[in-house]
């Protein structure tokens, strides 16, 4: 699911082979539409993975919770272990891995390694993939040149895709818009509004 019955109704479900990409200016809540993603699918029994990095895992991990639990941060501390079995109970077998990874410092070649160890060593297959976010992470060939933005970006939206093709999956992710492209010129301003 993409997170919204609306959205799946226009869209149609997520299809391994595919790459959806958010795009939202900064604080717009990219890293918490990709969560709701995270928690609707487990809710639905999936098993993913999510790869952070930008926010720190314990912290995503608080998010995740307080969506499937449906409590704030602050009433997610008073939980109790029981409240969370019960909870986690209802998913039936819905799953979700957090691997952080610091910005710029990751590709796609290292969730594949990752992804291919989780299989090895516990036989988790992944059900879908969000990786948070496309411009910060790096391209697998440390040759490109990053300062040809297009081509680096392009780059690796397409390995993030091929993810998707290797583990039969949907990819999720997101991208940031520049509060440039939010302006009178910037040809996104109206759109967003």
């Amino acid at each position: 699911t993409f997170g919204i019955p609306s959205l799946d109704r226009v869209m149609g479900s997520p299809k391994a082979g595919e790459l959806t990409i958010f795009c939202g200016t900064p604080g717009i809540g990219k890293t918490i539409w990709l969560g709701n993603i995270a928690t609707e699918n487990m809710k639905l029994g999936k098993k993913g993975v999510f790869f952070s990095l930008e926010v720190d895992k314990r912290r995503l991990a608080k998010r995740l919770y307080s969506s499937l639990l449906l409590k704030s941060g602050i009433d997610l501390m008073n939980t109790t272990k029981e409240e969370v079995e019960t909870a986690f109970a209802e998913f039936k077998g819905g799953d979700i891995r957090i691997k952080n990874y610091q910005a710029h410092n990751a590709c796609c070649n290292d969730f594949a390694n990752y992804l291919m160890d989780l299989y090895t060593l516990e036989g988790f297959k992944p059900d879908f993939i969000c990786i948070d976010y496309v411009l910060i992470t790096r391209a697998n060939n440390p040759k490109l040149d990053q300062g040809q933005s297009y081509a680096y970006y392009k780059a690796v939206s397409e390995e993030m895709r091929n993810l998707s093709v290797q583990f039969e999956c949907p990819v999720f992710s997101a991208a940031q818009i520049n509060r440039s492209g939010m302006g009178e010129k910037g040809g996104t301003k109206a759109i967003v509004t």
